[in-house]
């Protein structure tokens, strides 16, 4: 269910990277489409394959991508069937190039600035579910009930704890992919 079958953003950026610059070299779509099939990325090959395929059965270049509409976004299709329109096809995809390279820009520096506080955050669940272990070890090595931390004690309150932990991480990230997915 949340295996995307959409071009990655580096493939989707090569892409329209090739398709610009052969188009602006005055080859034909067909032409240029033949050669990402022959030559472009193992990821772009069979797009292009099929692509190449509907156009060679006559049809535009807006046409023949309206079927690859779970592998390119929204806004790819509508900018490049806009750009076959106007005729500016080659400056379009300039642009969409320069939006997904800072997108791809853009989510490399959130992932990098994430890693920091993403790691303080595990760490804090390790040394959390560390003191209701060590809490339970000293309560019953003195045979006494251990204390609850967070509504768990013991050797059995961390791993329950960790095993919570994990499961509420689970559901947002589910929760997340849902309604990212139902807004893309």
């Amino acid at each position: 269910m949340f295996l995307s079958h959409q071009l990655p953003l580096a493939a989707l950026i090569e892409f329209c990277h090739l398709l610009r610059i052969n188009l602006s070299a005055g080859l034909r779509l067909h032409d240029v489409f033949r050669q990402l099939t022959a030559r472009g990325s193992l990821k772009v090959r069979p797009v292009a394959g099929r692509i190449l395929l509907r156009l060679e059965h006559g049809e535009h270049f807006h046409a023949a991508l309206k079927p690859e509409n779970a592998v390119f976004p929204p806004l790819f299709l509508s900018m490049a069937n806009l750009g076959e329109q106007t005729g500016n096809l080659p400056e379009v995809l300039k642009e969409l190039e320069h939006y997904y390279v800072q997108q791809q820009k853009y989510r490399r520096q959130l992932r990098s600035r994430s890693i920091g506080p993403a790691v303080q955050f595990f760490m804090a669940i390790g040394v959390v579910a560390l003191l209701i272990f060590v809490l339970g070890a000293i309560a019953e090595s003195r045979g006494a009930r251990a204390p609850e931390v967070l509504g768990f004690r013991g050797a059995l309150g961390a791993v329950q704890f960790l095993l919570f932990t994990a499961g509420l991480l689970l559901a947002i990230y589910l929760a997340y992919r849902i309604v990212t997915r139902g807004l893309g």
